[in-house]
């Protein structure tokens, strides 16, 4: 096959007859992410996984570990890695400390991978990444997270040399978006988004602002299986709802499908559901009853202080009075040693 498969959370794979690129590789049905809160909606099919270690590049968008995922990683020792140019290259010097072979992309430019596929990298000012990828004259524009600012045009002004171009996107009640929230009462706010988004109407809106024609779901197929975060899976996105609020002029397709570049035709991948087992969290080594040391309040000091734009908010002046941020937080949470 000529084409593209989407699989997993925000895994492609491109063919040119054999798999040469594949995006994001995580297996997380088995790999869990955020010290084991997160697991994949959807078992990756081994066949899939099989075209993932065959494929000649892996691309990683970002760092974090839906996306980059280290247990995933150890599976693909060795394999030929693209980076985006980040700023501080954090992401290229870890990994290359692990013996992969690494070429970073240069910036809004082409390079060809294969007689039918080309490739084109856009640094985020937010460390993220797009890659657009031309398969046999079709265009594929993988946002996974990064959403589009500041090159929703330059992507458009290409797009329209398309005929056929598809939207891969981020999108959802945004579950993982800061939803923990209380009142003064104490009582847990429901999330706004749980109610009001109509999701295929995001994805259209994302889609027209950058003159694309087809959408696939995508970067969103997770679950939380942790004690402390099941409660979250009430606020997760159904398959089904990726397509609520249609817009016309916009082909809305399945999330996980084969798409045969030569006709344009796909067909479905059918992944069994990845079943939900909850784990208690002190399995991963985290449990709510321990207590903070003051070697903690060091490391968390110096963590911020080496963030240019927070650490000058440690030494200008806060809106609490004339305390500093770090002065506050001393009084907020570390009362027994400051």
């Amino acid at each position: 096959m000529i084409g593209l498969s989407t699989i997993g959370n925000a895994t492609l794979i491109a063919h040119d007859n054999i798999p040469v690129l594949a995006t994001d590789p995580w297996f997380g049905d088995i790999d869990s992410a955020y010290f084991g809160s997160w697991i994949a909606s959807h078992v990756f099919p081994k066949n899939q996984q099989e075209q993932v270690f065959s494929s000649k590049y892996i691309w990683l968008s970002h760092g974090h570990p839906d996306h980059i995922n280290s247990s995933s990683m150890a599976k693909l020792v060795g394999k030929k890695i693209l980076l985006p140019d980040h700023v501080g290259s954090r992401i290229y010097k870890g990994l290359i400390e692990k013996k992969y072979t690494i070429e970073i992309l240069p910036d809004r430019k082409w390079v060809q991978l294969s007689e039918n596929i080309k490739v084109l990298c856009i640094t985020t000012v937010i460390q993220d990444a797009i890659l657009l990828i031309d398969i046999k004259g079709r265009l594929f524009v993988n946002l996974n997270d990064a959403g589009s600012r500041h090159c929703t045009r330059f992507i458009r002004d290409i797009a329209k040399g398309y005929k056929n171009s598809y939207l891969l996107a981020l999108a959802g009640y945004g579950d993982a978006d800061m939803i923990n929230c209380y009142n003064e009462e104490g009582k847990f706010v429901i999330p706004p988004a749980k109610n009001n988004v109509r999701v295929g109407e995001q994805l259209g809106i994302l889609a027209k602002s950058l003159g694309l024609n087809n959408i696939v779901p995508f970067s969103s197929m997770h679950q939380y299986q942790r004690s402390d975060s099941a409660w979250a899976n009430e606020y997760t996105t159904p398959l089904h709802k990726y397509s609520e609020g249609k817009l016309e002029g916009l082909n809305y397709l399945p999330a996980f499908i084969n798409i045969n570049c030569s006709d344009g035709q796909y067909e479905l991948i059918n992944p069994e559901v990845n079943p939900l087992d909850i784990i208690n969290c002190e399995e991963f080594d985290d449990n709510w009853s321990d207590e903070l040391k003051p070697s903690d309040l060091r490391s968390i000091e110096n963590y911020f202080k080496r963030k240019q734009k927070t650490s000058k908010c440690y030494a200008s002046p806060h809106r609490y009075g004339d305390e500093t941020y770090l002065s506050y937080y001393r009084q907020r949470f570390f009362n027994n040693y400051s």
